[in-house]
C-alpha cells in the first residue's frame, strides 16, 4: 500500500487555499489539489509490504513531541521559476516542526527522502504552463493571510491513485 505520513491543517486554512487557487488565472495545464486532500507532508514512504505497516506504526509511535503552533506564510514554487512544476503555500520555519519532521525521518531510515523537508502545503501540480514568468507574477501578487494554527497530532496514511485523484485513508494517528 502507497503511505505518507503528515499533519492535517484545519478548514479555515483549506479555505484559505483554495481561495488562492481561484486566484490563479494563468494559462496553464494544472492539476488543483482538492480541498479534503490538504496536508502537510512530513515523510512519503511510498509502496510499503502489508506485513510491514504495524513495523512502521510501531516506530512512527516512539515519536514524542509537544504540541505546537505554526503560521500559514508565502507562496512559492517547486522546483524553481524556470522550471515549475508544485504550487505550494508555505508555513513559517518553526523549530518543533523541523524537529518533528526530522524525527519522524529518523525514525524510518529505510524509506529514502527524495527531498529535503520544506514545510510547505501543495496547492497544485503544474503539467505545463506556456508563460512562466506570467505565473510567477501572478504568484507574487497574490496576498497569503499569516493564519496560525496548533499541530497536536500526526497520522499515517494509506493514499490510493484513483482516475479522479488520490483519495487518502487515515491509518493511525501519533
Amino acid at each position: 500500500m502507497r503511505l505518507f505520513i503528515a499533519f492535517d491543517i484545519p478548514e479555515s486554512v483549506k479555505e484559505q487555499l483554495v481561495s488562492i487557487q481561484e486566484q490563479i488565472k494563468t494559462d496553464a495545464k494544472i492539476n488543483w489539489v482538492k480541498q479534503e486532500n490538504m496536508h502537510l507532508t512530513l515523510k512519503f514512504l511510498g509502496e510499503v509490504a502489508e506485513d510491514k505497516v504495524d513495523d512502521v506504526k510501531k516506530k512512527l509511535s516512539s515519536v514524542k513531541f509537544k504540541p505546537f503552533e505554526v503560521v500559514v506564510s508565502e507562496i512559492g514554487v517547486f522546483p524553481s521559476e524556470n522550471y515549475i512544476r508544485v504550487i505550494w503555500v508555505g508555513l513559517k520555519d518553526d523549530e518543533s516542526m523541523q524537529r518533528l519532521a526530522k524525527d519522524v525521518r529518523g525514525v524510518l531510515p529505510e524509506f529514502k527522502d527524495d527531498y529535503e523537508f520544506k514545510a510547505h502545503l501543495t496547492i497544485a501540480r503544474v503539467k505545463f504552463v506556456k508563460d512562466k514568468k506570467a505565473l510567477v507574477d501572478e504568484l507574487k501578487s497574490i496576498k497569503v493571510k499569516s493564519e496560525k494554527f496548533k499541530v497536536e497530532n500526526f497520522k499515517l496514511y494509506k493514499s490510493t491513485l484513483t482516475g479522479s485523484g488520490p483519495v487518502y485513508e487515515e491509518v493511525a494517528v501519533f
